[in-house]
């Protein structure tokens, strides 16, 4: 994107300069000598063409490619009737070579077909030119010593104009190679960064099982029940884990399938935020649900929101104090292309508004002291499968936060009508995974209590 857009940058100034040397010339030939009349015709038809360019780019700001392309066709159409009436291609003064200039600047379209087919009307004006130039007569105002001033002015001015471009391209590709290799930089310090955290991630619940496994194995009346406690905690904790990076990776594959059915979404996140009322109340959080609709019955994925709600919902609990509170509201917005929104905001301590751009990012994580800031702490995965959950559903995500006062999560789905109808009941499978999160709420909740136990 970066050559194109510069090199049509480039095409943009070549046709202005082009523009002023060839106005001028017609100018000087028409004062100088007014008998070229052919001449001046095709002067005066190459600087409409010229003009052509920069004018549609500061009046229409789009489709100038094609505009490009439609020049440069006319310019070698053009040409071609110019030459024969000067008396062929030993008596055009040069202007044979502008197709060769033509072509050279074709070369900005990175389209092989363009090129070619540029190329391809510019063999065929050479080749009708041979074929006429016997039946042929010169020009009287075309004498040999014009025809030979006019053929280095061309080829001087077609030179400059051609040695300029490849320069350019030089200097396009050496700052694109440049880019490139800081790029590949960028991406083997994000990897090297990456491989860190998932370690990390592994190696601490990992060291706790087999700490625990040492324990049990030396004094098993005192550490069985305790111990084997905290080995399934821990194993859960690197299921959940493996269990994300598994989703991640089939939803970057395209492997992970859709499957909506049509019901009132609102009655279904209502049902779902209770599964974190008990949550709630155990960290001594208020959790408020609101919706500005009653009922509103669109398509959407059980599975996925299911997910989506969960995670949003969880990280708010598990970062607000005691005390705090932590809000869902869904509304509809938009006029002619509605779309569902969901809110999830806390007045927790917030995010610092240099993280923010990053919270998305895979095991991206930031402490601050010994509190662990909301959204970038953690695994580094609940937040980067969310979003990418959420694109997958045709929906976007963004973050508002204020830091020291709160954060706030807004989801965006589209809203269609076209699956099959269903209600909460038959939502069997799904029932099955949310009463599965009654223990991953315990463990959390548990969590929550340890870690601002300090403000308790």
């Amino acid at each position: 994107m970066l050559f194109r857009s510069t090199l049509r940058k480039d095409y943009w100034l070549g046709s202005i300069v082009s523009l002023l040397f060839i106005s001028g010339l017609t100018l000087g030939f028409w004062i100088m000598h007014p008998e070229f009349k052919i001449l001046l015709s095709y002067g005066l038809f190459m600087t409409i063409i010229f003009l052509l360019y920069p004018v549609a780019g500061l009046v229409i700001h789009r489709n100038l490619e094609g505009m490009m392309f439609v020049n440069q066709i006319l310019m070698i159409i053009g040409t071609f009737f110019c030459v024969p009436k000067l008396g062929g291609i030993l008596h055009s003064g040069g202007l044979i070579l502008i197709g060769f200039f033509v072509i050279l600047y074709s070369l900005d379209f990175r389209k092989k077909r363009k090129s070619m087919f540029l190329f391809s009307i510019y063999i065929l004006t050479l080749i009708l030119a041979g074929v006429l130039n016997p039946y042929l007569t010169v020009a009287p105002e075309m004498t040999p010593s014009a025809n030979m001033f006019l053929f280095v002015f061309n080829l001087i001015w077609i030179s400059s104009m051609t040695i300029v471009f490849i320069l350019n391209f030089i200097s396009q590709l050496a700052e694109i190679e440049h880019k490139e290799a800081i790029r590949l930089k960028e991406w083997d310090e994000t990897k090297s960064k990456l491989y860190t955290n998932i370690t990390h991630e592994f190696r601490t619940p990992l060291t706790v099982i087999r700490g625990m496994t040492n324990l049990i194995r030396h004094k098993p009346e005192k550490w069985l029940h305790k111990g084997t406690r905290k080995i399934e905690k821990n194993s859960d904790i690197l299921l959940s884990l493996v269990n994300q990076m598994l989703d991640l990776s089939k939803l970057e594959a395209g492997a992970m399938s859709v499957s909506k059915v049509q019901g009132d979404v609102v009655l279904y996140i209502r049902y779902l935020i209770e599964m974190f009322q008990s949550l709630a109340d155990t960290n001594n959080i208020k959790l408020h649900y609101s919706s500005r609709a009653d009922k509103f019955v669109m398509d959407y994925d059980p599975d996925k929101l299911l997910q989506i709600i969960s995670n949003l919902v969880s990280n708010a609990i598990k970062y607000t104090p005691p005390g705090g509170r932590v809000e869902v509201m869904t509304l509809i917005t938009g006029i002619h292309e509605k779309r569902f929104e969901i809110k999830v905001k806390d007045n927790g301590m917030g995010i610092k508004e240099e993280h923010l751009p990053h919270i998305f990012d895979r095991f991206y994580r930031v402490e601050s002291g010994n509190v662990q800031i909301p959204g970038v702490s953690g695994s580094g995965l609940g937040l980067s499968l969310t979003r990418e959950l959420i694109k997958l559903l045709g929906g976007t995500i963004r973050v508002e936060s204020v830091y020291g006062k709160g954060t706030e999560f807004i989801v965006s789905l589209p809203v269609t009508n076209n699956s099959s109808l269903t209600s909460i009941s038959e939502l069997s499978e799904v029932e099955g995974s949310i009463f599965s999160f009654r223990s991953e709420e315990r463990r959390v909740g548990k969590e929550c209590r340890s870690r601002w136990s300090p403000y308790q």
